[in-house]
């Protein structure tokens, strides 16, 4: 699909949809599935492709003052 840039259609995607779930819960059923190991590989994932990781751009500050500082440094001047 030319829009999503997906090399699966929708029909396709919803198709490999519905057997990730139904083995989901034939997995969950299992004896594997209540001790929560060998849990079924998704159809979908492996369709796709790998899952792209987003890089965070979030940051973080000890202090109340650390934030000020970084504050003044980004806005070149007073609160």
């Amino acid at each position: 699909m030319r829009i999503s840039d997906s090399k699966l259609t929708t029909d396709q995607t919803l198709l490999a949809l519905v057997a990730d779930n139904t083995r989901a819960i034939a997995w969950l059923n299992s004896s594997d599935g209540a001790k929560g190991i060998n849990r079924p590989k998704s159809l979908v994932e492996a369709l796709i492709g790998e899952k792209k990781t987003i890089e965070s751009a979030i940051e973080t500050f000890e202090t109340g003052q650390d934030f000020d500082d970084e504050w003044r440094r980004l806005t070149g001047g007073e609160k």
